[in-house]
């Protein structure tokens, strides 16, 4: 991250979301809080309920689309503290999402770095087909080929080790003796179902 200090900017904490699922695999995806300046407290800027939801979203037999949803109401869901980053957020007006899915509104388009690094990460397509190698010489089916199973969690995997790889995690979980196998275990402990 390139930052100097006249374009010094807010930090924000980076969450991921898990709403429950007790019947299904937990739905991961990323939240950014929006920041308030406050006038009265010591701190300069306080973190908001409201923020950047960042996911795909479908499901593994059709494939998945990305969905950056702003002024999303993070009030409905358990949220896990992943890292914290640069803050660069910019306010647009697209389509509204329903209030029971948390409110706020769908744009697609990047306005900073993790943005940019998750719209380039391609959401993941179908990985319930299954393929069959060669015919059988019983008449049944041949055997299938195992595939990678790509989801939202995969995805949020992906785009966290990108964001490793790019430095742009802060040292918030500098209390492991390694950061990057500390932000590794903070991404295992999340709940997958």
């Amino acid at each position: 991250m390139t930052s100097s200090a006249a374009e010094w900017l807010p930090l924000t904490t980076l969450y991921v979301l898990v709403p429950p699922s007790p019947l299904f695999a937990a739905h991961w995806s990323f939240f950014l809080p929006n920041l308030m300046h406050c006038e009265t407290s010591s701190e300069q800027y306080k973190e908001s309920n409201l923020g950047r939801r960042i996911h795909v979203t479908g499901d593994r037999l059709n494939g998945f689309t990305l969905e950056i949803v702003r002024d999303y109401d993070i009030s409905k869901h358990r949220s896990y503290l992943l890292n914290t980053i640069e803050n660069r957020e910019t306010r647009r007006s697209d389509h509204c999402k329903d209030e029971d899915e948390g409110g706020g509104y769908v744009d697609n388009q990047p306005v900073d770095e993790f943005e940019l690094i998750c719209t380039k990460l391609e959401a993941p397509g179908p990985s319930l087909n299954q393929v069959t190698l060669g015919p059988s010489t019983n008449g049944s089916r041949g055997r299938t080929k195992r595939t990678e199973i790509k989801d939202c969690q995969w995805w949020i995997r992906n785009v966290f080790e990108v964001m490793m790889r790019e430095d742009m995690l802060l040292p918030y979980l500098a209390h492991a003796e390694d950061g990057k196998k500390g932000l590794q275990e903070s991404l295992a402990a999340l709940p997958v179902h």
